[in-house]
């Protein structure tokens, strides 16, 4: 794909949010350095090494979530602690790059400073160590949205797909605990992401949060195109839109069906023919051992994304749109209750 140096020139001028990247995960596993410029190591992209400072920069990311991913089983409190030092580290360490960020105006600022903000947002309850009082404590380190599960079940919920999916023997979906958690993160200015969990809990949750509160599905892909429980149906979309809230689509051939960039645009398409294209942004689920679409095999190849959606003939205002300023319109709705000192 060959980009042109007009599409170059709008793609700098749009603000480009991305609501699910698992960097801190390979930080974790490898021992990868955020600030180090490094390269796809494995064939395709394939895995991870998708991201880093470096490459935010690169791919003219205006924002990035980072996706704190507890251990399965377990104590992680003293962990998800260590992967936000990380990402805070990282800032101090290339303050030229990156810079921590908690609500829309520190987007917009860091934006306006050409460095990349970098937000948290958990993955799973098992962060919580079983006590859905520590969403204040997160909350008060910077954790701006909260999914309630990652690939297996636990005391608040159980996933679409993984281990426990079919649910757990006390509850189906959704537990009183995550319904806790459900009040716990609207009371300290928490999003929620319906990520992952299962049917039956993301429905429960959609009615469980009060009306006008919108919620997030981070990073997903529409079940008409593919049909998996990772992904979400037409009512499901909808529900989405309902709460004003949004959809990340992923960017990983096992949930797309699909290897090309026409593939994965096809998603984008759909939601914005289902619920309207408000409702659109982009979570590419980097760095969380996905197959990358090719062509966009890391963070850095963001402008080939705005170049396939002019292709595809949306106007322009909505391109941006998806790309960033829906996800923002979220951060306006549900403003940090604990900003950055």
């Amino acid at each position: 794909m060959k980009i042109t140096k007009e599409t170059l020139k709008f793609h700098k001028n749009c603000l480009i949010i991305d609501l699910h990247v698992d960097t801190l995960l390979v930080k974790r596993l490898f021992g990868y350095k955020l600030t180090r410029k490094h390269i796809t190591y494995l064939p395709n992209g394939l895995c991870f090494f998708h991201g880093d400072a470096p490459r935010f920069r690169m791919g003219n990311l205006g924002g990035v979530f980072l996706g704190l991913v507890p251990k399965p089983y377990g104590r992680n409190g003293k962990h998800i602690d260590k992967m936000i030092d990380t990402a805070e580290e990282t800032c101090r360490l290339v303050p030229n790059l990156c810079s921590m960020a908690r609500s829309a105006e520190d987007i917009l600022k860091t934006q306006q400073e050409n460095k990349t903000a970098l937000l948290l947002g958990i993955e799973g309850a098992t962060a919580l160590d079983g006590d859905p009082r520590r969403i204040r404590y997160f909350a008060k380190r910077g954790v701006r949205y909260f999914g309630f599960v990652h690939f297996n079940a636990n005391f608040a919920a159980n996933p679409g797909v993984g281990s426990g999916r079919k649910g757990v023997k006390a509850f189906d979906g959704l537990s009183k605990y995550g319904e806790i958690i459900v009040e716990e993160c609207v009371r300290n200015g928490v999003i929620i992401d319906l990520a992952h969990i299962s049917k039956e809990g993301f429905y429960k949750i959609i009615n469980l949060v009060p009306e006008k509160t919108p919620v997030i599905v981070s990073h997903c892909g529409v079940g008409r195109i593919k049909d998996t429980n990772r992904n979400l149906d037409d009512d499901q979309i909808r529900a989405v839109a309902s709460t004003g809230g949004v959809i990340g689509l992923m960017n990983t051939t096992l949930f797309i069906g699909g290897k090309t960039m026409d593939d994965y645009i096809q998603h984008i398409l759909e939601v914005r023919d289902i619920a309207g294209y408000k409702h659109v942004a982009i979570g590419t689920d980097f760095d969380g051992l996905i197959f990358p679409m090719k062509e966009f095999e890391d963070v850095s190849k963001f402008p080939v994304l705005t170049q396939y959606l002019l292709d595809a003939g949306l106007p322009k205002q909505e391109i941006k749109s998806i790309l960033g300023e829906n996800a923002l319109r979220i951060m306006k709705k549900i403003p940090p209750k604990y900003p950055l000192k």
